[in-house]
């Protein structure tokens, strides 16, 4: 904590430091994380009429890729990640039968390209380990692989100037923290955000879950 407080970020990234079972542990984490948001959020992922393709970036576990094809029946999803992550997100996947439905493609998602033509494309979650100039050029790589009127939802841990409670701003200032902390991350805030999605219709989903948002950008 104190080499993240004086220069802005710690030795390593936590990750680097990961070996096969700690990536397992990250991902079943995670999933266990996304199912209490999952209630809140689905309603809110309303993709364009006959949706045929989300990328969901970033998404190890596939859960949200996963509740996306139950919502809609003609829907495929391609969740891409690091390579350690989708080895374990191949297991979950097979076991809710979707195989055929879900592709995982491995890389890095600030270099890998995008596929063109999405419906819908997922954040969550990303945003707050890279910095600002990191997140403008990645939401505008998101934006370009969007049909027209497709949808980029970005969900992360987010501060508000208006209208937040005391508990979404004590966690908000905690878990920027923590990010610091971890990956020299921090907490960014919703308007911020709407502002990195340069010509996009652009609104402010309140999940009713302190400290969590999500901001929705029509291409």
């Amino acid at each position: 904590m104190e080499h993240a407080l004086e220069l802005g970020s710690p030795p390593m990234p936590y990750f680097e430091a990961f070996k096969e079972q700690d990536w397992k542990i990250y991902v079943l984490g995670m999933r266990d994380l996304a199912r209490l948001l999952v209630p809140r959020v689905l309603p809110r992922l309303e993709l364009p009429d006959n949706p045929r393709l989300v990328l969901d970036v970033g998404g190890s576990h596939a859960l949200y890729s996963i509740e996306c094809c139950r919502k809609y029946p003609g829907l495929r999803a391609v969740v891409m990640d690091y390579a350690q992550a989708l080895h374990h997100t191949a297991d979950l996947v097979k076991e809710v039968g979707m195989e055929d439905r879900i592709v995982l493609l491995e890389g890095d998602f600030l270099r890998t390209p995008f596929l063109r033509g999405s419906d819908g494309v997922l954040l969550f979650n990303i945003i707050h380990g890279l910095k600002e100039e990191e997140n403008i050029a990645l939401i505008g790589r998101a934006m370009d692989a969007l049909r027209p009127g497709g949808k980029l939802f970005i969900l992360d841990q987010m501060s508000q100037a208006k209208g937040s409670s005391l508990l979404s701003r004590y966690i908000t200032v905690t878990v920027g923290l923590n990010l610091l902390n971890e990956i020299g991350g921090t907490v960014y805030g919703v308007e911020q955000v709407m502002g990195w999605c340069h010509g996009a219709e652009t609104r402010h989903v309140r999940l009713g879950l302190p400290g969590v948002s999500m901001v929705v950008a029509t291409r």
